[in-house]
């Protein structure tokens, strides 16, 4: 969120009427030196949201973790899955990220359904607090140059077995895409070695009502489920692009005299055509 001043000023200004706590996971400064990795949580309307964001800058670190936090109040207020929706100050940007954000994740809906563009890229281990991980990248490439990165950690064969846990990103620039997806991957890794994800098996995760994305998460920790996802996962041996369908994206109107005449744009990009099975909610 290169433009982030008049969100900062906004979010100064209104930080007591919502509640705002700002939280300083430095898990990432050892990992990604010099990155910043908040987490914002904020009172709307009687409900408190969260959100998280992840940059160099603190202020955009910052002003990231905001915007997430009020696309959830937005999305839900609308009714709508925050499945390829973004937020920016401006249409532009907002509506490349809605677009980047869906892709990613119907990369891997597709992967899914036994159509195979991820290719495994490299193998690395993340370690962190005397613990290990192994890690798995892989990279797809879409009709429309972006690339598409899932990064894995995988805990079914080591000495104390757990499940897996996904990263996903999506960039014009491989790199930018590929952190993206290791910021996403190791921000849940290490919340789970520090203990503050345990696994729920299947049977626990659908006596939830309404899972929350770390429930989603917690579910992915278990290893017999784990198993059953991995096992669909048929990856390429090499190269293949992902031909990309008609796409729509929209603007969300949402009602800003709640959230104090705030200044971001929201956008949702879905399919022309969409499968009724399509989601990746499950994945957190």
């Amino acid at each position: 969120m290169a433009d982030h001043k008049e969100l900062i000023q906004w979010i100064l200004k209104n930080k007591d009427f919502f509640d705002i706590v700002v939280t300083d996971y430095n898990w990432i400064r050892p990992v990604f030196n010099s990155y910043w990795d908040l987490g914002v949580q904020m009172q709307i309307t009687g409900v408190f949201y969260d959100g998280r964001g992840s940059c160099v800058d603190e202020n955009i670190a910052l002003a990231k973790a905001v915007c997430e936090s009020i696309e959830r109040n937005v999305c839900r207020r609308s009714g709508i899955s925050s499945l390829g929706v973004a937020g920016h100050l401006n249409y532009e940007m907002a509506s490349y990220n809605s677009r980047t954000e869906f892709i990613e994740r119907y990369a891997l809906w597709q992967q899914f359904h036994g159509v195979s563009h991820f290719f495994l890229k490299e193998k690395t281990l993340f370690s962190f607090n005397n613990q290990t991980a192994q890690i798995e990248i892989y990279e797809a490439k879409t009709n429309s140059h972006e690339t598409v990165t899932l990064v894995i950690a995988n805990g079914l064969n080591e000495n104390r077995p757990y499940g897996i846990i996904f990263g996903l990103g999506c960039h014009s620039q491989e790199e930018q895409s590929k952190r993206k997806a290791e910021i996403e991957c190791y921000r849940n890794l290490t919340a789970f070695f520090d203990n503050q994800l345990t696994p729920i098996n299947e049977t626990e995760f659908k006596k939830i009502k309404s899972p929350t994305s770390i429930e989603q998460i917690r579910l992915c920790l278990d290893p017999a489920y784990a198993g059953k996802i991995i096992r669909q996962l048929n990856f390429s041996d090499h190269v293949q692009t992902l031909p990309l369908p008609p796409l729509i994206t929209s603007q969300i109107d949402y009602d800003t005299s709640s959230l104090m005449d705030c200044p971001l744009v929201f956008v949702k990009t879905t399919l022309k055509e969409s499968p009724k099975d399509f989601t990746l909610e499950f994945l957190g």
